[in-house]
């Protein structure tokens, strides 16, 4: 009977996964997420661009795509760079 009661959690434990947001650990649930959406649930700044890091690259991620987090992925935010100010 505790292994019933167990196993909810444990499946809900099972879709929080770890990924590095501005060189601290973070905790955030496995699946797509919208950019505006993954700032606001790792509490970066809006007005930040965020780069991910593929490969020892680090990749901007843009507006118009989705983040896919499986677990382990790492991410910067920074000020926008390039343009005219």
């Amino acid at each position: 009977m505790d292994e019933q009661q167990a196993a909810p959690e444990a499946r809900k434990n099972d879709r929080m996964v770890e990924i590095t947001v501005d060189g601290t650990p973070r905790q955030i649930e496995k699946g797509p997420y919208d950019l505006a959406e993954f700032k606001i649930f790792m509490n970066i700044d809006p007005t930040k661009d965020v780069d991910e890091l593929i490969d020892g690259q680090f990749v901007p991620v843009t507006g118009d795509k989705k983040i896919h987090i499986k677990g382990g992925e790492v991410f910067i935010s920074h000020v926008p760079q390039g343009g005219s100010s």
